[in-house]
């Protein structure tokens, strides 16, 4: 397409949330600057809003000569970020008038036609060598046609030579009889590499011809797409996308009294290679609920080219919210900005419910005042009791021994030891209904001690310190709020 001076332009565009892309208003009406072979113009660019995120830019082209380059620049800022992109661009490739049709003059210079009254003059000086036909041919491959007398005997009746059909009836023979004079049997035409009597090139082949270098030519070669072939406003606007210049990472979720590193990254856009930024860049955080945190960072690092590194320390009891974090960087003279997202969350507060630490309290409660004596425990404090088989040997002194009674010590083999155990650790609903003392352990151990699957998102899956079974599985709400647990103990 073609451009011409005059030309009104309106080109629609659209502002959104650059973590959402949900279209929404700029936070203020969006500006617009015209540039002409990559230098603003002063021509008016008038924006006006449609509907939400919807606005619609309009401009009238100045004069511009063959070949001028025009893009339209708009300016915007959505939600406190600021970017700028080019929404449109074209070229002024051919005199075009205000109708659209191009734009011919009359005359005999390079480019002009030499009419009359909208038709080729009846007859032409012999000093016109524009290229016009004259009506009455003056000579014929040279030779003046008083002697050319073959045209004027095969007019009429006449079968006219290479015809056929007579008169206005005639009609050029399908197959060529000569070819510079020479006999030529049909389909036996070599290629034809040069027209020694063609015209000259016309002012728009000159032009085409030379614009088309080699390296124009190359690219032409190289165009094999199969869709819509990317223009220069869509190259442009890659370009000065912050993604392509900026990359900022950091972990998703915050906890009290840890310390997290933020990374951002700076490239440059030509090839993509890393870069140092102009100056150092900035980094700030906002939590959603405190506002500012960036008391929290620390200062800027730069380990490597192209790489910013900042510390960042939420505190033994921060806020539990969303945190966002802004980065500024300036690159070859030019601003870009991008964001990233985590949250500060306290796992224990957040895992572990009221009724849950009434579960707890309840498992406590159970136990006796006393702590739990186990085998190594109670052999240092009885010694090695007798076992079923053992020999008794009795000193000479030693009196009869009654039979056991009740209160009397007795010593439990080890099997027996082991019965005990297993019906205590097994029995049912010793802690809760259908939940036996082994049961809640395995879920206390996972709870406190396991492996965490899934951390943050729905459900949250809790395994055993090995991380080979999963043990509790709990869904929560948007709040955080423990909505069901499946158990596997």
């Amino acid at each position: 397409m073609s451009v011409r001076s005059g030309q009104s332009i309106t080109v629609l565009f659209t502002t959104r949330v650059f973590a959402t892309g949900v279209g929404t208003d700029a936070d203020s009406t969006p500006t617009g600057t015209l540039y002409v072979n990559g230098t603003a113009n002063a021509a008016t660019v008038t924006v006006t809003h449609i509907s939400t995120g919807l606005y619609k830019a309009a401009v009238t082209l100045p004069t511009l000569a063959i070949g001028d380059e025009v893009e339209l620049l708009i300016a915007a800022t959505v939600s406190s970020i600021s970017d700028s992109a080019v929404v449109w661009a074209d070229t002024k490739d051919l005199a075009i008038d205000s109708s659209g049709g191009a734009a011919v003059s009359v005359g005999t210079g390079t480019g002009q036609i030499n009419l009359s009254s909208g038709k080729a003059p009846a007859t032409l000086a012999s000093t016109d060598v524009t290229g016009n036909v004259p009506a009455d041919a003056k000579a014929i491959n040279a030779v003046s046609t008083s002697s050319v007398t073959t045209v004027n005997a095969n007019l009429g009746t006449t079968q006219p030579v290479g015809f056929t059909g007579t008169g206005a009836s005639a009609l050029v023979k399908g197959d060529a009889t000569d070819i510079g004079g020479t006999t030529a049997a049909s389909a036996t035409i070599g290629t034809v590499t040069n027209l020694t009597n063609a015209g000259p090139d016309t002012s728009g082949t000159t032009t085409l011809l030379s614009r088309l270098s080699a390296a124009r030519a190359g690219f032409l070669d190289n165009l094999n797409v199969g869709g819509a072939v990317a223009s220069h406003a869509d190259v442009v606007a890659i370009n000065q996308s912050a993604s392509k210049h900026l990359l900022l990472v950091t972990v998703g979720q915050y906890e009290p009294g840890e310390t997290y590193t933020i990374e951002m990254r700076t490239f440059a856009a030509a090839d993509g290679s890393a870069v140092n930024a102009d100056t150092t860049p900035t980094l700030t955080a906002t939590g959603q609920v405190s506002g500012s945190l960036s008391g929290n960072l620390s200062a800027a690092a730069n380990p490597a080219t192209g790489v910013y590194r900042w510390t960042y320390t939420p505190g033994s009891s921060p806020t539990l919210e969303q945190i966002r974090f802004d980065g500024w960087a300036t690159i070859s003279s030019a601003t870009f900005t991008l964001s990233a997202y985590a949250q500060t969350v306290d796992l224990p507060t957040a895992v572990f419910t009221s009724t849950d630490q009434a579960h707890l309290t309840a498992i406590y409660d159970k136990l006796p005042s006393n702590n739990l004596a186990d085998e190594t425990l109670l052999l240092a404090a009885i010694g090695t009791p007798m076992q079923a088989g053992t020999a008794v040997e009795l000193s000479a002194t030693q009196p009869n021994y009654l039979p056991a009674k009740a209160g009397d010590a007795m010593a439990l083999t080890s099997g027996e030891r082991t019965s005990l155990s297993t019906a205590l650790l097994d029995l049912a609903d010793a802690i809760e209904t259908g939940i036996t003392l082994r049961q809640s352990h395995r879920a206390l151990l996972a709870a406190l001690c396991g492996k965490i699957t899934s951390a943050g998102s729905n459900p949250e899956v809790f395994q055993n310190p090995a991380g080979t079974a999963n043990r509790i599985s709990v869904a929560n709400d948007s709040a955080g709020n423990r909505t069901a647990v499946s158990l596997t103990l």
